[in-house]
């Protein structure tokens, strides 16, 4: 693994990682981002290939702990599941890591199975989205448009439907119980494609 890369830098310092940065951005990169700071973990190939990416406007001090690589020692490099929840969680990772041992009030198959590939926690945008249309017969764009209210903390336009009845308790309690990172996250399927694929090769 020692072409798996984690460094922290102003980007304008750096041209060879702002491109790349740039390149992995694609239409979300704005020009702004050249006075920030970024933590970028990247694959030291022939090209360089980015694996997970964040932009700060605050210098990033020192090394997030526990590093990447040692979050990755720890997996199965072969279960792809695993490798996309860190990939998309990290540095938050190592919270959500082990198997979720708070329980419902009442098992479910359903809920169990929307979760099992994130250890029993509720971690993905399309989670939290099934979720809310398996409990409130609505359409798509309700549900993205709850889990967007839902990761904005906006209480005021969620309360009232996070009252509705579910398995015994609420759907409430069973956001409040499985999603431990306080957000939902979109799952980062190209870094960890890559990821995969130079652990697998």
């Amino acid at each position: 693994m020692k072409k798996i890369i984690e460094k922290s830098f102003k980007i304008s310092n750096d041209k060879i990682l702002s491109d790349l940065l740039k390149k992995s951005f694609g239409d979300a990169w704005s020009d702004e981002f050249l006075t920030y700071y970024a933590y970028l973990i990247y694959l030291d190939t022939k090209p360089k290939q980015v694996i997970y990416s964040i932009v700060s406007s605050s210098e990033f001090t020192k090394v997030i702990q526990p590093s990447f690589v040692e979050e990755l020692e720890m997996l199965n490099h072969s279960d792809f599941y695993q490798l996309l929840l860190l990939v998309s969680t990290y540095p938050h990772f190592h919270d959500i890591s082990k198997v979720a041992s708070n329980s419902l009030k009442n098992e479910n198959l359903h809920l169990d199975k929307l979760f099992k590939e994130t250890n029993g926690w509720m971690v993905y945008n399309y989670q939290l989205e099934k979720l809310f249309m398996m409990v409130i017969q609505n359409n798509e764009e309700k549900a993205k448009e709850f889990r967007r209210n839902i990761n904005k903390k906006d209480n005021s336009k969620t309360s009232e439907l996070c009252k509705t009845k579910i398995l015994g308790t609420t759907l409430k309690e069973v956001i409040s119980m499985r999603m431990k990172l306080g957000i939902v996250y979109t799952p980062n399927y190209d870094g960890a494609y890559k990821l995969y694929q130079y652990l697998n090769e």
